[in-house]
């Protein structure tokens, strides 16, 4: 399912709703397991923007990744949220409105970032990936004391969540060699 097809599944998830609310949790499961690219690749593009150069918001990232990395690699479905996050909810038709406004940037987006390359985005590749995405947010804690030093370690793992949200085997493979880069600059930086 693309992208898209997620957002229009969210959006029946909003027609459908027995009330005029639709919460965090009817996206996460509209999303179901692939609510982690999404996931990954905000945090990512947020500890890579001037956000993440605040003292000590590298380590915040760094220890949401882990969190979600450890629940992919441990749980079945979607990712468990605490409730106070899981209950929260806006009207159904600002995310019916919401999701028909961004549908149209994310099917350019599919045109060039496609499933492909299958093998990737099962297991074990799928682990290896997580295994990746916690070292690399390890390494953000000591990074924490190098201005823009978390830059490296927050693209790879924008790169990882935009090929797991789209299922681009490319875009993961690409993601986990910039991981590799990341962290050998890290053990260069460190050492």
């Amino acid at each position: 399912m693309s992208i898209s097809e997620v957002l229009d599944k969210l959006s029946e998830t909003a027609n459908e709703n027995n009330g005029d609310k639709t919460s965090v949790n009817d996206v996460m499961e509209a999303f179901g397991r692939r609510a982690y690219g999404p996931f990954l690749f905000v945090v990512g593009v947020l500890s890579a923007s001037p956000l993440g150069s605040i003292p000590g918001a590298s380590i915040l990232f760094g220890s949401f990744v882990i969190i979600m990395m450890v629940q992919y690699i441990v749980r079945q479905g979607a990712p468990w949220v605490p409730a106070w996050i899981r209950n929260r909810s806006i009207s159904s038709k600002k995310a019916r409105e919401s999701a028909q406004a961004v549908k149209p940037y994310l099917e350019r987006v599919e045109r060039v970032v496609r499933a492909r390359y299958d093998a990737l985005t099962h297991p074990p590749w799928t682990y290896v990936c997580a295994v990746f995405c916690i070292l690399m947010a390890l390494s953000m804690y000591p990074l924490a004391l190098v201005p823009w030093g978390a830059m490296p370690p927050s693209l790879a793992l924008a790169v990882i969540g935009l090929g797991m949200m789209s299922s681009d085997g490319l875009l993961i493979g690409a993601g986990l060699a910039a991981s590799v880069a990341a962290l050998g600059a890290t053990a260069l930086l460190l050492f």
